[in-house]
């Protein structure tokens, strides 16, 4: 997932400075990254599907951190003139805030591990620990899920961003182009009419 991160916001960061089109790469980051990220907790419920479950895993890392510098970006852009260290650091408490909702939510839904999958778990390690007690995560995976999926939904359907520091930027060089333009028409040097030079009509001698 890690691997996977890096080259999704490598990429994405790169492909988002030289196209601006933060929406665009935002959404469709997004939505590939749930839906993967989706797969991804289905399939941690059925054994032997490790290979499928690293595949799924890369795959969200490059579109899950893919949207990393584009969001922060994205905040930049639709809350200019505000500071982008204030947009940032709003982006990552309210990130921390909602992980916190989550996992408590998360752990209401969880129930204790069937005695037939015991031999399937991955969290204790032998049947002495007393400290690492398996839970049957399939509600909480399913809501999850639906949590998910109805932000997704929510980000591609209502979200519109206002792009207001490329805007300013735009006004910003016309004003300036308007600036030079003035500049270079004063500049110019214009005889008067009475000075201009006129020629010479001399008589012509028979």
């Amino acid at each position: 997932m890690i691997i996977g991160g890096i080259i999704g916001a490598a990429g994405s960061g790169v492909f988002v400075d030289r196209t601006k089109m933060y929406e665009e790469t935002m959404k469709v980051a997004m939505g590939l990254a749930v839906v993967f990220g989706l797969i991804f907790m289905q399939l941690t419920l059925h054994p032997n599907f490790a290979p499928f479950l690293a595949a799924t895993c890369i795959l969200f890392g490059i579109f899950g951190l893919a949207t990393y510098p584009v969001g922060l970006e994205l905040s930049a852009e639709c809350t200019f003139p505000v500071s982008e260290a204030t947009s940032t650091g709003l982006i990552v408490l309210s990130g921390q805030v909602q992980s916190v909702l989550y996992v408590l939510i998360m752990k209401q839904f969880s129930r204790p591990l069937q005695p037939d999958r015991m031999d399937i778990q991955v969290c204790s390690l032998d049947a002495t620990d007393t400290l690492n007690q398996p839970k049957d995560n399939t509600q909480a995976v399913m809501v999850f899920s639906l949590l998910a999926a109805l932000l997704v939904l929510v980000l591609v359907i209502l979200f519109k961003p206002v792009y207001r520091r490329i805007e300013a930027e735009k006004e910003n060089r016309a004003r300036i182009d308007k600036e030079k333009e003035a500049r270079a028409s004063e500049q110019k040097i214009t005889l008067p009419r009475e000075n201009a030079i006129q020629p010479l009509n001399e008589p012509q001698q028979v």
